[in-house]
């Protein structure tokens, strides 16, 4: 059975200009079938450990830390200069994909990136591609 195409949705809208780091997001941000059946799927995925302050938090108390401090793209820059945030580790946007003769999705080189905007259009460019070489 052969996937049918369907046009990319977006299923997680970026938060706001001021907050395009892929800290701020989590999970399947946008999905689209190709025309050659390959289905694409953008997700933001990792491990989140950052301290500031001496703090710790992860991805599931991040929440906390984004709003005791107000985090924004800029907050964060001005934080990890002063050396008040430190990174552990920090998740990703990613695309992944499958097809009918697969049965889990797999990982495309190359596609890892941290910015909201360029994993987006990153993804448009690997659902438009004539070919994937995958």
């Amino acid at each position: 059975m052969t996937l049918e195409k369907q046009e990319i949705r977006i299923l997680k809208p970026k938060i706001s200009e001021e907050k395009i780091d892929s800290f701020f997001y989590e999970g399947s941000i946008a999905h689209g079938i190709r025309s050659d059946g390959i289905a694409l799927l953008l997700v933001a995925h990792g491990d989140i450990r950052i301290k500031i302050n001496g703090e710790d938090y992860d991805n599931e108390t991040k929440g906390k830390a984004i709003d005791k401090y107000d985090l924004t793209d800029k907050k964060i820059e001005e934080l990890e200069k002063g050396a008040i945030l430190i990174w552990d580790n920090n998740n990703w946007f990613e695309i992944i994909y499958t097809k009918d003769t697969m049965k889990n999705w797999e990982s495309i080189e190359g596609t890892i990136g941290y910015d909201y905007n360029d994993a987006i259009k990153l993804f448009n460019d690997y659902y438009n591609r004539k070919e994937l070489n995958i």
